[in-house]
């Protein structure tokens, strides 16, 4: 079913200017949610790395996860955990990246070569907002994947509006 209006009523499989536009608020309140959560994930991340700040950690377990759910094949997920002592406090974490809890890869090998740089027992660099001390992680860099968020998210919100526009014209 296209998104048609039907303004003779004779095509039975076209939508009314009210279901466009209906569905195409929807489509736009999704495409806003979506790039505001791409946003609040930015500046998240952002923070996180300006003020970020050094710390030596220990590294308590690591495990290597397959996921099989998504794009038709097998994903390995790194997973490290790790404990450190920030102003006074002993606290533990699992972050690999500031917003990530695991590292993404497409072969095993990859994922197994990444942990072999985090041995169990072994002393690490690691970063901590010190606004966010129960939140370290092993590598301070910014992800794209916000990014991706907001992109697609505003891709929803300008189809939205198109669609609402050339319903009424």
């Amino acid at each position: 079913m296209g998104l048609d209006v039907n303004v003779g009523g004779k095509n039975s499989n076209s939508l009314s200017p009210n279901q466009v536009l209906l569905f195409s608020s929807i489509f736009m309140i999704l495409g806003l949610a979506i790039a505001g959560y791409g946003f609040m994930q930015y500046q998240g991340q952002s923070e996180n790395v300006d003020k970020a700040v050094n710390i030596t950690a220990t590294v308590t377990d690591t495990n290597i996860r397959t996921d099989s759910s998504r794009r038709g094949g097998v994903d390995y997920q790194a997973e490290i955990s790790f404990e450190y002592s920030f102003e006074g406090e002993n606290y533990s974490s699992d972050f690999i990246h500031p917003l990530d809890r695991d590292k993404e890869f497409n072969q095993e090998t990859e994922a197994e070569k990444f942990i072999e740089n985090y041995p169990a027992g072994e002393k690490v660099d690691a970063s901590v907002n010190p606004e966010k001390p129960g939140e370290a992680f092993l590598i301070a860099e910014r992800s794209d994947q916000p990014l991706l968020f907001m992109i697609i998210g505003g891709f929803m919100v300008m189809l939205g509006a198109y669609k609402t526009t050339r319903s009424f014209i």
